[in-house]
């Protein structure tokens, strides 16, 4: 007999990691159940998913049916309009988790959760390399709103949930969209057709490190 098949639900499944998650497990012979805000999954990926529920996570958890894992990667994720909206930050990031958490302990779910969290969360201003016990740093609405989230994880493992966090830095590869660094200043230069042209940019003495989606799938996976 073949050992049955695996299913993972992944949240935010339309989005720029999502839909290469869902490449990655699908490679894998996992059954994959994608949970979106648009009414219809991406073309790219719809061939490969079991199923797929339009849902708003703010506000109520599909009828996905059991599964062995969750990889919770939606939410609001740019930086830069945090500063503008921050307690719409908080709202969603948190709630989705809210959500998410309060079906699995009612439903008595024994399934392994990764909720994303985010690098940026860490003070720059220190020793590197970084650790998971470096110093934090409430930099952004964007970096409160994720230190919230793994409150409410560590609330959630509390309650019997196999919850685990992952804090990703900033990465890069096919179909980013705008709203984030290389995206924009590839664009940027595209535009510039004229010599002697300014391309605006931020703080260019920043320093940091970039992961290939692909690399931080497989480590979701």
């Amino acid at each position: 007999m073949t050992e049955p098949t695996a299913t993972v639900v992944v949240t935010g499944v339309n989005g720029f990691v999502g839909r290469h998650l869902v490449r990655e497990l699908h490679a894998h012979g996992l059954n994959v159940v994608g949970v979106g805000l648009d009414g219809d999954p991406d073309d790219e990926i719809a061939p490969l998913l079991a199923d797929y529920f339009s849902a708003d996570l703010t506000d109520r958890w599909p009828d996905a049916g059991p599964t062995e894992a969750v990889i919770h990667l939606a939410g609001l994720a740019a930086v830069g309009p945090s500063f503008s909206n921050p307690q719409h930050y908080l709202n969603a990031n948190s709630a989705m988790v809210t959500v998410l958490g309060e079906h699995l302990v009612a439903s008595d779910s024994a399934a392994r959760v990764v909720i994303a969290s985010s690098g940026a969360i860490y003070n720059p201003h220190q020793l590197m390399p970084l650790t998971e016990r470096a110093d934090l740093a409430f930099t952004s609405p964007y970096a409160v709103s994720k230190v919230l989230v793994e409150n409410q994880a560590s609330y959630y493992r509390s309650r019997g949930l196999d919850v685990v966090v992952a804090r990703p830095f900033n990465h890069i590869g096919s179909g980013q969209g705008p709203g984030f660094l290389v995206p924009d200043l590839e664009a940027a230069l595209r535009e510039t057709t004229q010599d002697n042209v300014t391309v605006r940019v931020g703080d260019l003495s920043t320093r940091r490190d970039y992961t290939d989606v692909r690399d931080v799938v497989r480590a979701y996976r």
